[in-house]
């Protein structure tokens, strides 16, 4: 056999100087890989009809470190389909197939994780949602309970479906402020209620990441989307115990005021009262007149001080 190659190359899978032993290719195959690349170079070989054949097998090369190879062979055959010559390439596709493996990985990551927050959602009713902003088209990932009850399993969803569902008293708001992230902005995040198909109102907390290119352009969003009408409506009950209680605090701020003032007018009656009663004990003494009063129904009799003074 001769091998051809830059010097570069010669040096990197340890090629011999010519004359190349006969055992040097099969002999530097990984041992895992060395019966499938041999035999499926054998068959292709002797099948008559074949003119070409490509597998890939990891080889020896400097220092024992091995290359995944993509190897292209082509068969040179006579009219009866006998081999004549056999030429072939090389082709290093060891970093290529680990970016490929990390590449699959990485889905196989991300469905997982998707699949992952499948359940979650289940139990919270929160989604995860993309945005193409070249077709304006929303995909939604929840559980199936939230994506059936908020029409979210239709398939071609879109911006406007979106806006739509949000309560009109809301959905001004949300749009503009969606719009102002999408012209300048890497984030987004917004509250606000939203229509679920049977025209049930909840809240929403949403947010999410606006991805660019080049120009600045928006070209995909990514985010997710909470429904936490549970904890609001809690929220409401409790500032509406809250008010309640301060309208009591001000009723009886206001009850406090009044019996004040009450009290103000009963301290002013016994003083007058007082007053009097001394201006009448006095004229009595000056005049010695005595004055009494009799309770029929007690039986008392009470004197004035004078009568006490005058009868002893």
């Amino acid at each position: 056999p001769y091998w051809f190659a830059s010097q570069a190359n010669r040096i990197k899978y340890a090629i011999p100087s010519d004359p190349i032993p006969a055992g040097f290719w099969s002999e530097n195959i990984h041992p895992q890989d060395a019966q499938r690349a041999i035999n499926g170079f054998n068959d292709a070989l002797n099948n008559k009809q074949l003119a070409s054949f490509q597998h890939e097998y990891r080889f020896k090369g400097a220092d024992n470190q091995y290359y995944l190879v993509h190897d292209t062979i082509k068969f040179l055959r006579d009219n009866d389909g006998n081999v004549k010559r056999v030429v072939g390439s090389w082709r290093d596709v060891t970093y290529e197939r680990l970016r490929e493996e990390k590449l699959e990985n990485l889905f196989q990551q991300l469905e997982q994780e998707r699949n992952r927050f499948k359940h979650i959602a289940e139990l919270s009713n929160a989604a995860m949602w993309e945005i193409d902003h070249h077709t304006n088209r929303i995909s939604w990932t929840a559980g199936n309970k939230t994506l059936k009850e908020f029409g979210f399993s239709k398939s071609d969803y879109s911006i406007t479906d979106w806006l739509n569902g949000i309560h009109p008293d809301d959905r001004q708001q949300v749009e503009q402020s969606f719009l102002q992230s999408l012209a300048s902005g890497d984030h987004y995040f917004d509250s606000y209620r939203f229509l679920k198909v049977d025209g049930s109102v909840t809240y929403i907390i949403d947010q999410g990441t606006i991805f660019r290119d080049n120009g600045g352009r928006a070209v995909r969003s990514i985010g997710s989307w909470l429904d936490i009408t549970r904890e609001r409506k809690r929220e409401i009950v409790l500032e509406q115990i809250i008010e309640q209680q301060r309208q009591l605090n001000r009723e009886l701020e206001a009850k406090e005021d009044e019996l004040k003032r009450i009290n103000q007018q009963l301290a002013r009656n016994v003083s007058q009262l007082q007053e009097r009663e001394f201006i009448l004990n006095q004229s009595q003494r000056l005049a010695r007149i005595g004055s009494w009063e009799y309770d029929p129904v007690a039986y008392q009799m009470f004197w004035s001080q004078e009568m006490y003074s005058i009868y002893g």
